[in-house]
């Protein structure tokens, strides 16, 4: 007799999700790695080297002690994610959607029907997650900070970004004026990423309005168009996923994007910009930041180490089948003078 597979399987469910494709996803999928604890909890040493010079001495003179960097220890404790479906008997017996209206040959069963509701939910269940890293990931970009507010939990979890890269635009200097400076903030930017993390900015992600300026300030289509200067080309071109790439400033060796995705508000209800619509982010690919996911605290788990578990029971009176996703993800700008967050207009 052929073994049968068990649906509801907690290892085979995890397995099927982990191997899913995940939603809209530029920002972690771009900027951050991953890393999987066994604990509740992690730490994280933020270390910063300085430029100093190694000292001079006479041949015959003791070599000079020189002091040791120091170094601080942060501690995480990333939020606790568990969505879950219910699946009730009026759920497989009405159709599914796409499925012929009439009872015939070609028609469902019920328990074809609960397969595909499960294969539906869990990916549902799965893209709620998604989206909820890719927010937290923006929030710790362009805020520096993550907010985590939900039943029984309401904290920050602040990077402590330095005012010098969190810069905000007045006046003249805002790139809506005629007499704004855009090619010269975002070398100014660079620079100061160049100065304070060692590594070189290579992408500029703008908001929705921070990139209606960039398109139509004066001062930087001048001198685009000087033919006897190349600083640059604005070229939009559809990415997929949401990204536009806009051009190149190889006046500044920074490529230009804005990316289009929106999540709804747990708060207010309302659907937000995943891009702030005033921001600029001036970044480097290769700034140390990384989703940490925490360990699966359930009892049942195959796998406590793991991005993500699948667990799904009934319950028999009144009769329901209940599907929970499990994560604890925390995205952590490790380097945090590894970018330029501009408020612009």
């Amino acid at each position: 007799m052929p073994n049968t597979i068990d649906l509801y399987n907690p290892k085979q469910m995890t397995e099927a999700l982990l191997e899913s494709l995940p939603v809209r996803r530029f920002l972690t999928s771009t900027f951050f790695g991953e890393q999987v604890h066994d604990t509740k909890s992690f730490q994280i040493d933020i270390w910063k080297g300085s430029r100093r010079l190694a000292p001079v001495v006479h041949p015959k003179l003791k070599g000079k002690v020189v002091d040791r960097e120091k170094f601080r220890t942060l501690e995480f404790t990333p939020p606790y994610l568990k969505p879950k479906k219910v699946t009730e008997a009026d759920h497989v017996l009405a159709r599914v959607p796409g499925e012929i209206v009439y009872t015939s040959a070609g028609a469902n069963t019920p328990a074809e029907r609960a397969a595909i509701l499960l294969g539906q939910d869990m990916a549902d269940l799965d893209e709620s997650i998604q989206r909820r890293i890719e927010v937290m990931a923006s929030e710790a970009l362009f805020f520096g900070q993550v907010t985590v507010k939900g039943d029984g939990v309401d904290t920050i979890v602040d990077y402590d970004f330095e005012a010098t890269h969190t810069p905000t635009l007045t006046g003249a200097a805002l790139w809506t004026a005629t007499t704004s400076k855009v090619l010269k903030n975002l070398r100014d930017w660079k620079r100061l990423i160049s100065k304070d993390s060692g590594v070189t900015a290579t992408d500029v992600i703008l908001g929705q309005d921070a990139a209606a300026a960039f398109m139509e300030n004066e001062e930087l289509l001048k001198q685009l168009n000087n033919w006897n200067l190349n600083i640059g080309s604005v070229n939009p071109q559809e990415m997929g996923e949401g990204v536009t790439f806009l051009g190149r400033l190889t006046a500044v060796g920074l490529n230009i994007w804005t990316y289009d995705e929106w999540y709804v508000d747990d708060s207010t209800g309302n659907e937000l910009p995943m891009v702030p619509v005033d921001k600029c982010l001036v970044i480097s690919r290769s700034i140390r930041a990384t989703v940490h996911y925490g360990v699966i605290q359930d009892i049942g788990a195959t796998v406590y180490a793991s991005r993500a578990f699948v667990k799904s029971w009934v319950e028999e009176d009144p009769a329901a089948r209940f599907l929970m996703v499990q994560s604890a993800p925390l995205p952590v700008v490790h380097q945090v003078n590894a970018l330029v967050v501009a408020t612009v207009i």
